[in-house]
């Protein structure tokens, strides 16, 4: 074989070997096309929210639809701005998250705030990945909003510690019975001894008042643990609070104005008359004294239907017709910290506590089946809700 035939050899070799290797670039090149399609369904298709954003800039590339759900934004006033520029996260939620993806690449359940256009804050969970897109770093973030979940934990954490406080309640109650009865019974004997005795007397009064002061704490422990005593019957919350209103007005300053709204349409429920009236006295107290000065507490009845969609919100709320027996206040409010503890027996943001005012409250409540929310914030006052089923015999 000549050169010439040697060279043309060669060529053809070149040649063959040059379609292997424009083949396999266009296999890789289709593979390619085919993983960015994958991906880019993938990403739009998400059940959780997923936002790209360069790494050098912060600012956003892309988001799916459930990004935009989540922030209440529109792609367009989310393309090509940082999350600083939108005011999303705090600045400590953010510092931490570019540390860690400095430090190994990647965020995984990074817990942080989210504030979504009109101001309110999520709490979600951050898994975040450095990536490669063209040879450019780019950060790949999945958001899941946890608030929801939070809420409902801290709601049963909540209901499981009162019922624990509940079930020690009723323990220290009974025993208190058991010594007060004996206690009393005695001081009972003592004066039929001792009638005519002045100087025993003036010793037997202040014991007897303790004993009965200490046996009606005894009640409230009771009622706090839901074993009290009940004489059920059919009656209007409206009508109710109408005929108490004297002794309610009695109870609060002169300044403050006392205002109600009772329709008389409302359904009838299954209560203690007794029992409510502590429940509504001790509520309107706790409002008089949150308020500082001139103020307002409004009593108003009204029925509510609660959807299983509602009742989902309240694990202790079963879905049907309620009446609603709420008492609103424009006092100093509450913040999150004393909300959460204000049915604890003896609880007080006062030097002395009020006692069981509050915990007999929630205690009744549930004995009755129904449900107490509070709503209150700090400088905007507190609304007390209580909820009662519609009484199963009201005609």
């Amino acid at each position: 074989m000549n050169d010439e035939d040697r060279t043309q050899e060669q060529l053809l070799s070149e040649v063959r070997e040059l379609r292997e290797r424009v083949g396999r670039l266009r296999a890789v090149e289709e593979a390619l096309r085919e993983s960015e399609t994958k991906f880019r369904t993938q990403f739009h298709l998400s059940p959780q929210p997923v936002a790209i954003t360069e790494a050098k800039t912060g600012r956003l590339i892309d988001v799916n639809d459930k990004y935009c759900e989540l922030t209440g934004c529109e792609r367009a006033e989310l393309i090509g701005r940082t999350t600083p520029e939108l005011g999303f996260y705090p600045q400590g939620d953010r510092d931490r998250l570019v540390r860690e993806l400095e430090s190994s690449g990647e965020a995984r359940g990074l817990d942080m705030q989210l504030k979504i256009k009109g101001g309110t804050i999520l709490t979600v969970l951050m898994f975040a990945r450095v990536i490669k897109i063209e040879g450019e770093p780019y950060i790949l973030n999945l958001v899941v909003d946890v608030t929801e979940r939070r809420r409902l934990r801290a709601q049963l954490e909540q209901a499981r510690k009162m019922e624990a406080i509940a079930t020690l309640a009723a323990g220290i109650a009974h025993e208190f019975n058991n010594a007060l009865t004996g206690i009393i019974g005695n001081l009972d004997l003592l004066e039929m001894i001792l009638p005519s005795n002045d100087q025993a007397g003036n010793y037997l009064k202040p014991m007897k008042s303790s004993a009965f002061r200490m046996a009606r704490l005894t009640s409230q422990l009771l009622a706090y643990a839901r074993e009290g005593k009940y004489q059920t019957r059919i009656l209007s919350l409206s009508d109710f609070v109408e005929d108490i209103l004297p002794v309610l007005r009695h109870g609060i300053p002169s300044e403050v104005r006392l205002e109600t709204d009772l329709p008389h349409h409302v359904p009838p429920v299954e209560a203690d008359p007794t029992q409510m009236q502590m429940v509504l006295s001790a509520v309107v107290a706790n409002a008089a004294e949150a308020i500082e000065g001139r103020g307002r507490i409004r009593v108003s009845t009204g029925n509510e239907e609660i959807t299983e969609e509602a009742a989902r919100q309240h694990p202790d709320l079963t879905p049907g017709l309620y009446v609603r027996l709420r008492v609103e206040d424009d006092g100093k409010g509450m913040d999150e910290n004393t909300r959460g503890r204000m049915f604890e027996p003896f609880f007080s943001t006062k030097f002395h506590g009020r006692g069981l005012g509050m915990a007999a409250v929630y205690g009744i409540v549930k004995n009755h089946n129904g449900w107490i929310g509070v709503e209150s914030e700090p400088g905007k006052g507190t609304i007390v809700s209580v909820y009662l089923p519609v009484g199963e015999n009201a005609s």
